[in-house]
């Protein structure tokens, strides 16, 4: 469900790994819980992806890296040119 979330918003793998850290320490079980309740907001719904990123960012500390969309997953806004 995270993962799911966090790709949601164009979060990558490696951007999480930059900020979680690799430890079974308690702030990494606090920010995995926190990002469980996150992606049950933005999931459901009650929050829209932009909302989703800000509240992210103040969750980690930091401005996170987001994977551009590629020219495949882009929708047609027009007709052919």
């Amino acid at each position: 469900m995270v993962e799911t979330a966090l790709k949601s918003v164009g979060i990558t793998e490696e951007a999480v790994k930059q900020w979680l850290p690799n430890c079974g320490c308690a702030r990494r079980r606090r920010m995995l819980n926190n990002l469980t309740d996150w992606a049950n907001r933005l999931l459901s719904g009650r929050m829209s992806g932009e909302e989703a990123v800000n509240d992210l960012e103040r969750t980690v500390g930091k401005k996170l890296e987001k994977e551009k969309p590629s020219a495949d997953n882009q929708e047609s806004t027009g007709p052919p040119t």
